[in-house]
């Protein structure tokens, strides 16, 4: 079931950095302008961004098995139509396409290891969804190469979309198969304006930002980037009347306000952010300024990936305490290795022996933001009163089990249990007993033929002396 869910996130992170090593081929083939170029990475990109969390919400609504198959479908087709496409305009449009497929899929992974997994084996899930979509970028740009650089039939770039058909087909066979029915849906309605507005606010900042550079910054693109401000802001004050009114906004703006949420959250975008920039600079580096096969510029990712799942696996064998300080340890290691990245660049130095040394650097550092299960201070310090509470439990369990002991071998009880044979005890352990207990209590030790045939003594200790 895991590996059906985190196909999806790493399907979509592969056609997010696939397409990065294909424009040369892509220039070539169909003639499409540096324009048309960044709209073919781009609108994949603008698409995914504006309905990622419109598809969430639309998995708690529908079901996150329903919304996993269909968005795998829209994917599967979007990505047939990439690789037929006979002109730049379709291609575009099939990879706008495609970026919404992907907002669709990816996020029900997350969704359905919180339904279907609890404990350390939901740490452990979160984990590989995190491996999953970093592996699943740089497999883009590996596969990628590859595939370029093997011109199967004569294809050129049209393999790295069309391979995404079978895979897609066994993908959606597999989930109907394996994933659980959707059984945990809520009934609110969906915000269509919240989504019409997060989708304005989203397109205003991402569009100038991916046709800016190539457009020599117009006017144009500077007034798309003020108006983001305002449509951003008219999305949180929508989302506030929502919330205020009972209804059930897009985003839950109480949890987003907390310090640790929006602290992580904010590390998060910066480290991936950065590292999805670095993707594409690279691979138009390597092919375009040093002359490398774009399968060359696919390997170069490799000590990346290993890094980045080695640092994983090595911050799950520390103790708790230094854990927590791992994902700051990482930031500042990916931030060293970029700036020694820029550093030797910008000296001329173009030795790729270090420059693969530098990326191992920073996939090790991306590695602890991502992958370490960081936990808040109020829930660790509830783990710490559940561990002293539980000490408690096991402390009074011992002392029971040492007064049991003791009483075992105590004199009184050696003559308790003569009285089951010693009529002359057997009166005075009885009102010891109704003395203890209560005096509507009947005593354990009377003989069983007299039990029901008379009535409790009302007498404590006094009653051997009425026995």
């Amino acid at each position: 079931m895991l590996a059906v869910l985190l196909a999806g996130p790493f399907m979509a992170q592969a056609d997010a950095t696939i397409a990065n090593l294909a424009t040369p081929a892509i220039h070539t083939n169909l003639g499409a302008s540096a324009t048309e170029l960044e709209l073919v990475v781009g609108g994949y990109l603008i698409a995914y961004a504006m309905l990622l969390i419109t598809g969430a919400r639309l998995g708690q609504t529908h079901g996150y098995r329903r919304m996993f198959m269909a968005g795998m479908g829209i994917f599967t087709v979007a990505s047939l139509g990439a690789g037929l496409a006979p002109t730049p305009l379709i291609l575009i449009v099939a990879r706008v396409i495609q970026g919404l497929g992907a907002a669709l899929m990816f996020p029900q992974a997350l969704t359905g290891i919180q339904l279907n997994f609890a404990g350390p084996a939901r740490t452990w899930a979160i984990g590989y969804y995190a491996i999953a979509a970093s592996a699943g970028a740089v497999a883009g740009q590996l596969f990628g190469g590859l595939l370029i650089s093997a011109n199967l039939f004569g294809s050129d770039w049209r393999p790295i979309f069309l391979i995404n058909v079978p895979i897609g087909v066994a993908a959606i066979g597999a989930a109907a198969r394996f994933l659980p029915g959707d059984t945990h849906r809520t009934t609110r309605r969906l915000d269509l304006i919240g989504v019409g507005a997060l989708s304005v606010a989203v397109l205003l900042l991402v569009l100038p930002l991916t046709l800016g550079r190539s457009a020599g910054w117009p006017a144009w693109t500077w007034l798309c980037l003020a108006a983001s401000l305002p449509a951003l802001g008219g999305f949180l004050a929508s989302q506030r009347h929502l919330a205020a009114t009972g209804g059930a906004p897009l985003i839950n703006l109480h949890v987003l306000i907390r310090r640790p949420v929006s602290f992580a959250l904010l590390a998060l975008a910066l480290a991936t952010g950065t590292y999805y920039a670095l993707l594409f600079t690279l691979a138009q580096y390597l092919q375009q300024g040093l002359g490398d096969s774009p399968l060359i510029s696919g390997l170069m990712l490799v000590p990346w990936v290993a890094a980045f799942g080695a640092a994983g696996q090595l911050v799950r064998l520390l103790p708790a305490r230094a854990a927590v300080l791992m994902p700051t340890a990482g930031c500042l290691l990916l931030t060293g290795a970029y700036l020694a990245i820029s550093i030797t660049l910008f000296t001329g130095n173009h030795d790729q022996t270090l420059l693969i040394v530098l990326l191992g650097g920073g996939g090790l550092g991306l590695g602890p933001p991502v992958q370490c299960p960081h936990r808040p201070p109020h829930e660790r310090r509830s783990s710490r009163l559940r561990s002293r509470h539980q000490r408690g439990h096991h402390h009074r369990d011992a002392n029971r089990r040492r007064d049991r002991h003791r009483w075992l071998r105590h004199p009184l009880h050696q003559s308790r249990q003569s009285a089951q044979c010693d009529p002359q005890l057997r009166h005075y352990h009885c009102g010891l007993y109704r003395h203890r207990r209560g005096r509507n209590h009947r005593c354990p030790h009377r003989d069983p033929a007299q039990r029901g045939s008379q009535p409790a003594r009302s007498g404590g200790l006094m009653s051997r002396r009425g026995g």
